[in-house]
């Protein structure tokens, strides 16, 4: 693993469980926490930059302006939480620094892993039950409400298990063969 390895990786490691576990109960992403992600990508843009890595850098940024315009877009037009919106962009950005293809197999993952959550909150709304278990500070944040941070936490790992197996690239040439 590069240097820069690290610097991405810990950092989002030690926020992930919080991430989950606010979103799953009180359907937000708490700026603090996802500040802790944004600033181990910074440091990750840093040792890249020392390490001789500026066009991956540059790659990590462009992925992330990009997405910060589609992903804003689409919270302001009320399609997901402007956490979800600021989680994305953090996480696209260290997805683009770990690997070139990590930005696409993000996409996949999150986009599937989003559309199960979207299934199981919808199915369990239809059944008359509660989505998530109530918790001591649960807010329901409307009807359609569907907790997507760990939708987009899991597209982050899976660009990090890509990595050892073989890279974003492998692992999409798998899965959408040419």
């Amino acid at each position: 693993m590069d240097p820069v390895d690290p610097a991405l990786v810990v950092p989002l490691a030690l926020v992930t469980p919080a991430l989950v576990g606010h979103d799953l109960v009180e359907r937000r992403l708490p700026n603090r926490l996802v500040a802790g992600a944004a600033a181990g990508v910074v440091v990750a843009w840093a040792v890249a930059l020392a390490a001789g890595r500026g066009a991956a850098v540059l790659d990590s940024v462009a992925s992330a302006g990009v997405a910060a315009v589609l992903l804003g877009a689409t919270a302001l037009a009320g399609g997901l939480g402007m956490g979800d919106a600021k989680l994305g962009v953090v996480l696209v950005a260290a997805a683009a620094l770990l690997d070139p293809a990590g930005p696409g197999l993000f996409v996949v993952v999150t986009a599937v892993a989003g559309g199960v959550a979207a299934a199981v909150v919808h199915r369990r709304r239809a059944t008359g039950r509660r989505a998530v278990p109530p918790g001591p500070r649960a807010v329901p944040r409307g009807p359609r409400a569907v907790p997507l941070g760990p939708a987009l936490l899991a597209g982050w790992w899976a660009v990090v298990v890509a990595r050892t197996a073989g890279g974003a690239t492998t692992v999409l040439s798998v899965v959408a063969p040419p």
